[in-house]
């Protein structure tokens, strides 16, 4: 990207703005989705271990009471909401890569009439096959950038569960992000 900027600075900024302000739109949509979920996910997995140990310490009353169904069931119930919301996380953090693809496609489009409008057709070749190849660069390591901040508050509430468990204080800076 920074050749980009040496040989055409206006373009290279304007892509950079593209793609930088696209992925933080994203991020500010997805984050309390993310959040929500990984709340949920977090109350699952107590939820699970606890009826897993119920049902374990419990084991004689289940059988001679007849409640596997019942305890299954309720496991069940549990996973499928937390394979759910697991399942949206990992879209949300995979799906920008593929809009902003389409979102980039736009953008040299819109640079190709942009260059032919202020009459820059000689250069016009190579300007877009510079900013095809920065774009090529540039996606992949934003989206692993985004993707990196989305997992961490994937697991924001179960990473609060074990520090509290460890009593270790969290601070208000990791609450708010």
């Amino acid at each position: 990207i920074f050749s980009l900027f040496i040989f055409n600075w206006q373009v290279a900024l304007f892509t950079s703005l593209i793609f930088i302000s696209s992925y933080y739109i994203i991020s500010t949509k997805t984050r309390n989705r993310l959040r929500i979920n990984s709340k949920i996910i977090a109350q699952s997995t107590t939820n699970q271990v606890k009826l897993v140990q119920g049902g374990i310490g419990a084991i004689r009353e289940v059988i001679l009471s007849n409640l596997q169904n019942k305890f299954v069931g309720i496991f069940e119930s549990t996973d499928s909401n937390m394979r759910e919301k697991e399942a949206q996380n990992i879209f949300l953090t995979l799906f920008p890569r593929y809009s902003l693809e389409g979102i980039g496609l736009s953008a040299i489009a819109m640079m190709a009439m942009y260059l032919i409008l202020i009459n820059k057709s000689s250069n016009i070749i190579a300007t877009l096959g510079t900013v095809a190849l920065a774009c090529q660069k540039l996606l992949p390591a934003l989206q692993q950038v985004y993707a990196s901040i989305s997992k961490t508050r994937s697991f924001q509430s179960s990473l609060f569960k074990v520090l509290e468990i460890l009593e270790l204080p969290t601070e208000d800076y990791y609450q708010d992000n």
